[in-house]
């Protein structure tokens, strides 16, 4: 055999092992491949049953979710400001700190709107939560027959929250804390129940004009946005009925709307840093 012929066969046969080496090693690969893709099939069905904290997009849209729909651009009043604008049989929130140095109601737009400018403020049996007085005012009907009922949240130190910084947060977060309580849903219940009758059905709307500038607004709805339960049950998770914070403006609205995601965050935060601790 001549050696021109042993090197063709030698090449032959190198050739030969690559190719062999080329569909072994593909065919590794393809292999390692599919078991990968089961491995992280069977890794995604255990994992809802196995993990305990959910991750934090699922915390934020299941949040927000929730809460979004609580905020509105609307106010109490119709556009002129001269008439109630409801929905239905609404219990009106409102959190004027004026009101505590007079005795009957004074020329204010919603008063005027309620009809009751000039009739006597009724503080006789308030109820104290969270270093905040809640008691029940007037009641009435609309010209389209809708009831309300006037519930004042009024808070002994309001004047720090047009001073800013820290009072400022600490009124609001107190404000939010008594709206958000037992105690306060248990008033409004009970005023419903005295007055419409077990079983009525009514929406709660806030009115959020006491706080007219972006920054209170929004420490207002984060202490709202915060409080316990509000995942599932909204914004005054104890109050059993819808409620509408009304915030009259869309930037005010948008305001608003942060705060509820400074609350969103740092709850989801905190989930996560629990689930990290496990």
């Amino acid at each position: 055999m001549t050696e021109a012929i042993k090197g063709t066969i030698i090449a032959c046969v190198v050739v030969a092992l690559l190719i062999v080496s080329a569909i072994l090693l593909y065919w590794l690969c393809k292999r390692r491949a599919a078991l990968r893709a089961a491995e992280e099939e069977e890794t995604k069905k255990l994992l809802p049953e196995e993990s305990p904290v959910p991750c934090l997009e699922e915390v934020k849209v299941g949040t927000l979710a929730a809460l979004e729909g609580c905020f509105s651009t609307d106010g109490i009043l119709d556009a002129e400001g001269t008439k109630p604008d409801l929905k239905g049989d609404v219990v009106i929130v409102e959190m004027r700190p004026g009101l505590s140095s007079f005795e009957t109601y004074q020329s204010y737009a919603l008063y005027h709107a309620l009809g009751i400018v000039g009739a006597p403020i009724d503080k006789s049996a308030p109820v104290t939560t969270n270093n905040v007085q809640v008691f029940c005012g007037p009641r009435g009907r609309t010209p389209e027959g809708h009831r309300w009922i006037l519930m004042h949240v009024l808070h002994p130190e309001f004047w720090r929250v047009y001073a800013g910084g820290r009072g400022a947060r600490a009124i609001t977060r107190d404000l939010a804390g008594a709206l958000s309580s037992e105690d306060f849903a248990r008033c409004v219940q009970r005023e419903v129940r005295r007055h419409w009758g077990d079983g009525a059905p009514f929406t709660v709307e806030v009115d959020s004009m006491f706080v007219d500038f972006n920054e209170q607004i929004r420490y207002f709805a984060k202490g709202l946005a915060s409080q316990p339960g509000v995942e599932e049950r909204g914004i005054l998770p104890h109050m059993n009925a819808p409620v509408k914070v009304c915030c009259y403006a869309q930037n005010m609205c948008n305001a608003a709307l942060e705060g509820v995601r400074d609350a969103v965050r740092e709850r989801s935060q905190d989930v996560s840093s629990q689930g990290a601790r496990r």
